[in-house]
């Protein structure tokens, strides 16, 4: 599988967490919630960093989003308020507008820093009060898509990368992506390449990752049940993965092993854990 391809399955994840953010009693979503995550909201389970990284709120009522934790703010940037101005700020987005349905701009100007009111102020507050709603901040009708998904997914890594040439200088970031790039250059298929980062990043979903996540009763083996299931012992230790190296050619073996050490090597040590020795 491609980047192209993974940020694209990413997409695709994004829209089925769409779905559930707008249909909520769909089968689905009820599923998904049971597994995941039964005593929370979807964007307040333990989802990893960014969760709601596109999402913005649609002001109604105010009274349904958190102003310090709810993305509710339209610019490119932070969709959030930058920082807390005073030490007892307000809590909900409704404390913020006044009997008259208008900005109550002296609340702005005590609770906020002018780069965060001026983008507030411009927050168009309809007459009639309605629920706040989540919508899609990288489209202009608020309706998440795919394609829209790819392409912020796309750009926010061709930022990552300009930033990294740009300002990381020489440092350790530099000299890593750099070993990335090479490992993406290499004539090998695709999946090989996305396998091996996954393996550096240790995600291959071995029981013992699956049972540091809480996804598994236990870290052991589940062939073997002689030792703790890491990569290593998949790929080199576990008897099953030892039969399968031994079924193989000594052409075939050599060829591995030297591909592995090629990736190894690339990587700077990634696999120190499991070494070409």
């Amino acid at each position: 599988m491609s980047c192209r391809e993974v940020l694209g399955q990413i997409a695709l994840l994004a829209r089925q967490a769409w779905r559930i953010l707008h249909d909520p009693s769909s089968l689905s979503a009820r599923v998904l919630k049971a597994k995941y995550f039964p005593d929370s909201e979807l964007l307040e389970a333990d989802l990893g960093s960014s969760p709601s990284h596109g999402l913005i709120k649609r002001i109604g009522s105010g009274k349904e989003t958190r102003i310090w934790w709810d993305n509710w703010l339209p610019r490119d940037s932070l969709l959030r308020p930058v920082g807390r101005k005073s030490a007892n700020p307000p809590k909900l987005v409704s404390d913020l507008i006044n009997a008259d349905r208008c900005w109550d701009v002296a609340k702005l100007n005590e609770h906020f820093f002018p780069m965060d009111v001026d983008v507030i102020m411009n927050i168009p507050l309809g007459t009639t009060t309605r629920s706040d709603f989540w919508a899609w901040h990288f489209e202009k009708t608020g309706v998440f898509s795919v394609r829209s998904a790819y392409r912020m997914l796309a750009h926010t890594r061709s930022r990552r990368e300009d930033w990294i040439e740009h300002r990381a200088g020489a440092s350790d970031v530099v000299g890593l992506q750099k070993k990335w790039n090479l490992l993406w250059k290499m004539h090998v298929p695709a999946k090989l390449k996305v396998f091996t980062r996954r393996l550096a990043k240790n995600s291959i979903p071995t029981d013992a990752v699956r049972f540091r996540r809480n996804m598994a009763q236990s870290s052991i083996c589940q062939i073997c049940h002689a030792a703790k299931d890491t990569w290593r012992h998949a790929l080199i230790d576990c008897t099953m993965a030892k039969c399968i190296w031994a079924l193989l050619d000594e052409q075939e073996v050599s060829e591995s092993v030297d591909h592995f050490c090629i990736y190894s090597a690339i990587l700077g040590g990634s696999f120190s854990n499991g070494s070409c020795h």
